[in-house]
């Protein structure tokens, strides 16, 4: 093995198959059931436009520093599409260390949503 792969940190591989394996299963549970989910190209490619629109909104959010004011306040928000009418908004706004220790959780309702 060439001594710059043995050089890199545990944890910048871990990081690495984490996000491997969150981007796969971002494209096969969430980007590739929308665009199913419509028959016209236009229709696809629009839910395929907001689903990514989702993704990039909770992957900004909330990063260090992102949406912070002088008072060490964080938003943390998503736009949750149900269709060309409907969204559901969420928003967390508080202190930068609740907002950064508790950002998982939020992803993680923010994922469980489900249209009925």
């Amino acid at each position: 093995m060439p001594d710059f792969i043995s050089d890199i940190p545990t944890n910048v591989w871990l990081f690495g198959a984490a996000t491997v394996i969150s981007i796969a299963a971002f494209i096969g549970l969430i980007l590739i059931p929308a665009m199913k989910a419509f028959g016209q190209w236009p229709e696809r490619l629009a839910a395929g436009f907001l689903s990514l629109f989702v993704l990039a909104t909770l992957v900004t959010v909330g990063g260090p520093a992102a949406g912070e004011d002088d008072a060490g306040e964080v938003i943390l928000g998503a736009m949750i599409p149900r269709d060309d009418s409907v969204a559901l908004f969420v928003k967390f706004k508080g202190d930068a260390d609740v907002a950064r220790r508790e950002r998982g959780n939020f992803v993680q309702f923010v994922r469980s949503v489900r249209w009925n």
